[in-house]
């Protein structure tokens, strides 16, 4: 976890970046915490390592730069969390997505935090109070990935979905993802009015002027 929060810090000032793609290696997007070492821990480490994982969550969540979530095998616990943080996620058909610790007397209440947020309280409910595992095309049906695709053709598939996001101007995808974060969870007519001033400082990039004006000309 430690060494995701470096990556995330080392490239979030990047000029040249402009979506991160998160995949898992040996098989597995993520299994979570090691349970060997958490059985161990202090209350003290414990809330240490949890904290960690909140941070990661958190720096995605303010992340500049878009972030999509490669699920190549399980996504289990602090794994569905992060997929679940990921801006957008699309996942090899094999997959499966599960908050199963509840089966084991520790129920997934920090994944949960993310889950609710990405696909609601109904919907998390299905992986939280049941433990069961769920397969790529249920996920899909719950809104937890976006996209799914045979296990082969995920690397490929991946980085096309990052170039979807990737041909738009970085500087108007920066502001409108920062605004579609900081309105979620405001009252209507708030969110109404910071996503107004968000349209007026888009309004003034020269790119934008210069592209909407090339559109009129070719209407002409």
């Amino acid at each position: 976890m430690k060494e995701l929060l470096m990556v995330l810090d080392s490239i979030k000032l990047s000029q040249n970046i402009k979506a991160l793609v998160i995949t898992g290696e040996g098989g597995f997007f993520s299994s979570g915490h090691n349970l060997h070492e958490v059985i161990k821990f202090s209350d003290t480490n414990s809330k240490k390592v949890f904290s960690t994982a909140s941070e990661i969550m958190e720096k995605l969540n303010e992340f500049p730069i878009p972030s999509i979530a490669s699920v190549n095998g399980p996504a289990v616990a602090g794994g569905c969390q992060l997929v679940a943080a990921c801006d957008l996620a699309i996942s090899a058909k094999s997959a499966i997505f599960s908050a199963s610790s509840i089966k084991l007397g520790l129920f997934c209440s920090t994944p949960g935090v993310s889950l609710v947020r990405a696909i609601g309280l109904r919907a998390a409910n299905e992986l939280l109070l049941t433990g069961k595992a769920i397969s790529a095309d249920r996920a899909y049906e719950l809104g937890l990935v976006h996209r799914v695709v045979e296990d082969d053709k995920l690397y490929e598939a991946s980085i096309e979905f990052a170039k979807e996001i990737t041909q738009h101007n970085k500087d108007v995808v920066q502001l409108g993802r920062e605004t579609l974060h900081k309105q979620a969870s405001m009252p209507l007519m708030d969110a109404y009015a910071i996503a107004s001033d968000a349209m007026v400082r888009n309004l003034q990039f020269s790119d934008t002027k210069q592209r909407i004006q090339s559109f009129l000309n070719r209407k002409k």
